[in-house]
């Protein structure tokens, strides 16, 4: 399959992006560009990157590495920020008068991040962002979260495979593509009651996962 995927992460090196104590946003923005790099490749897509470490790229170097890769498809990680902390959400940002594919670009990745989950949906916004701006071809700058809001920043490491895994979906399916994804059972264990089980499942949920609750029968031979 020759469908290329330009992925950039926002900022990096001497350019933390926006910062919650230790918390910085070039990292968050690294850590879910190689996530969803990582399931595009295991899909069949081509996939290169503005950065996969942590070091300071130019905005011009990253439009020139983009136009250069001649990619179908241009996608920019970053994580948001507000003064007041009640800031939350997820947003996502392409050119001004940007042409209808890549509004439909815009709608089909939001539409999938949002219904994985996000405490606000911000909607798609446009601008004159530098990156949108000046790439060859249709741009979406995706905003997972606002890192100055704590609840953000929770839903963003609970819900992290699965953002990746919407993201990585919305593009397979609007290219036609079939997805292929690993998945992995993990039991916790047995208990002995109902309400054991309850509780333990409703602990799961609480954390972002599914799981169910199944009998099993365990025979006592007394004597």
């Amino acid at each position: 399959m020759s469908i290329k995927i330009f992925i950039d992460a926002g900022h990096g090196g001497i350019d933390s992006g926006a910062t919650n104590g230790t918390r910085l946003e070039k990292d968050d923005n690294l850590k879910m560009a190689i996530a969803v790099g990582d399931r595009l490749v295991s899909n069949g897509f081509k996939v290169e990157y503005s950065r996969t470490d942590d070091r300071f790229i130019s905005l011009q170097d990253r439009v020139k590495m983009a136009n250069d890769s001649k990619a179908d498809l241009f996608l920019s990680f970053h994580r948001n920020a507000y003064i007041r902390n009640s800031a939350n959400g997820v947003e996502f940002w392409i050119n001004t008068g940007a042409p209808r594919n890549t509004i439909e670009w815009a709608n089909t990745i939001c539409t999938s991040v949002v219904g994985t989950y996000a405490q606000s949906q911000r909607g798609i916004k446009n601008g004159n962002l530098y990156v949108c701006k000046n790439t060859n071809m249709p741009a979406v700058l995706l905003e997972i979260g606002f890192i100055t809001n704590d609840a953000d920043n929770l839903i963003f490491d609970n819900y992290f495979s699965r953002y990746a895994d919407s993201i990585t979906s919305a593009i397979s399916l609007k290219f036609g593509v079939a997805e292929r994804r690993t998945t992995y059972e993990v039991k916790l264990g047995k208990v002995t009651t109902i309400q054991e089980a309850k509780q333990m499942l409703e602990k799961i949920q609480k954390a972002g996962l599914t799981g169910e609750i199944k009998e099993s029968e365990k025979v006592i031979v007394n004597g």
